[in-house]
């Protein structure tokens, strides 16, 4: 799959995959509210401009989140949902601590009209999302 990096800031990376047209975001490090503001106009315009159903995010390499930021991400997935996007395949973070975090967003997200779901890697996270399912 052919992946064109759109954007990379401190704490995110943006690709885009033009064959299934989904927009990959890979977040890492520690999410600072700052930061995250900037992030979220232009992942909200990108997703805009190139009409994006399917998302993955890939949190593997975030830290610890702030109660703060849980709720900014919280109101920004609520932003993706009425851009647009109607599938989200969210790839779980390594760190304890960020897990637990995104457990709590998770289960505080009840926005209707979208599918969510959580894998270990990018790629099962794009066959999903593509309805492509592998059986070993």
């Amino acid at each position: 799959m052919t992946k064109e990096k759109i954007v990379a800031s401190t704490s995110m990376e943006l690709f885009y995959q033009p064959e299934d047209s989904i927009l990959i975001v890979r977040f890492h490090g520690f999410l600072k509210p700052a930061e995250a503001f900037k992030d979220r106009l232009l992942l909200n315009d990108t997703i805009r401009q190139k009409k994006i159903q399917l998302l993955v995010i890939n949190q593997r390499d975030i830290k610890v989140l702030s109660s703060e930021m849980q709720s900014f991400i919280v109101k920004t997935a609520s932003e993706m949902v009425k851009h647009g996007i109607k599938k989200i395949a969210t790839v779980l973070p390594e760190d304890v601590f960020a897990l637990a975090g995104v457990s709590k967003i998770q289960n505080e997200f009840h926005t209707p009209g979208i599918e969510i779901a959580n894998f270990a890697s990018e790629e099962s996270g794009v066959n999903w999302l593509c309805g492509r399912f592998y059986v070993l």
